[in-house]
């Protein structure tokens, strides 16, 4: 089994010189949301409004699954320049200063959550100078009465700067924590846990504080487990990994358990931070790696399975990186066994 024992690389693997600047795509100007209120909320006291919010984007390429129908995918800084007023009429919480925005096949895609799906916001068209964007929204309810819908349009100018499109989660080219560095071509598949089809790459941070990625594990089997850390099931299935693992190596299948951890069922697309991945590891005296999900399982897992998504969901995957199997809940590493000795080379 390979150790998680943090390690500086040895010099042979240092990079040299200094590496290329990387460009990256970026988005700015404004989008104005008009509140159209209906005559019971006007009778209230209600008048049509409009805020206006500005924003300074850039592109972020680290979590393909928050988007996958996404041509370009960016990270907002967002200011409510003009119009609190009006936006305090609608909303119980302040602005987000940061949001997610994306477009693609015409869709125009937003979330204002840290790992968020991004949803349809209407239509896009894109240009050479501009990206422009119109919705109208369904009626909502007032709280103090009567309805209104939203109008959004605006325009965000596009162009291209120095920096960072993997926002600083590019592997370094030596893990400290020992793990294998396949480093297989960038993943160019669908963003979808598919039987027969390829596992999608994802990048996560490990207990060394490092960006690792899932295809460098490429050319060994690999069981994925979605996980949380309040998931009775889910700390039933690290009790017994080492024994799998074990068992699995006694009958010539190397095989690793990548563990993708959520800090609580209640905050499941929170980050794990490093002490969280620690006291995991520590706890059921783990050696394969236990990475702070992003998303990843959640949206994934729900859309390969549906309402009978929960936690944990296993992937069994082959050495060449194909999904064999998916399913949640654990009774048990059985099936999986099974499942790979069925795959066995």
């Amino acid at each position: 089994m390979l150790g998680v024992a943090c390690a500086d690389p040895p010099a042979s693997t240092q990079p040299e010189g200094s590496p290329a600047p990387l460009e990256m795509a970026t988005l700015q100007g404004t989008i104005v949301w008009t509140v159209d209120f209906d005559e019971a909320a006007e009778a209230l006291g209600q008048e049509d409004c409009t805020y206006t919010r500005t924003y300074a984007a850039r592109e972020d390429r680290s979590a393909p699954w928050l988007c996958p129908q996404c041509e370009l995918h960016v990270v907002a800084d967002v200011s409510l320049d003009a119009g609190r007023d009006c936006y305090d009429r609608i909303a119980s919480q302040p602005p987000e200063p940061v949001e997610w925005l994306g477009y693609g096949a015409g869709v125009w895609f937003r979330s204002s959550r840290l790992h968020g799906r991004l949803s349809n916001q209407g239509a896009v068209t894109v240009g050479a100078n501009e990206v422009s964007t119109t919705y109208v929204s369904e009626s909502y309810a007032h709280p103090d009465g009567g309805n209104y819908q939203l109008a959004v349009e605006g325009a965000l100018v596009p162009g291209v700067t120095e920096g960072d499109p993997l926002q600083g989660w590019s592997p370094p080219p030596f893990y400290a924590c020992g793990w294998p560095k396949a480093s297989p071509p960038p993943f160019r598949g669908d963003y979808e846990f598919e039987v027969g089809l390829p596992l999608p790459d994802g990048r996560f941070r490990d207990r060394c504080g490092e960006a690792v990625r899932l295809h460098d594990f490429k050319g060994r089997a690999l069981v994925v487990g979605v996980s949380a850390l309040d998931c009775p099931p889910c700390q039933d299935m690290a009790a017994t990994e080492a024994d799998f693992l074990a068992r699995m190596r006694d009958q010539g299948v190397e095989v690793e358990v990548i563990t993708l951890l959520a800090p609580s069922l209640s905050a499941p697309l929170d980050e794990a931070d490093v002490p969280t991945l620690v006291t995991w590891i520590q706890e059921f005296d783990l050696t394969s790696p236990v990475l702070g999900d992003r998303g990843y399982g959640l949206w994934m897992g729900s859309d390969a399975l549906g309402e009978s998504f929960g936690y944990p969901t296993l992937i069994t995957v082959g050495p060449d990186l194909e999904v064999l199997d998916i399913r949640t809940g654990f009774g048990g590493w059985t099936a999986i066994e099974e499942r790979l000795l069925e795959n066995k080379p």
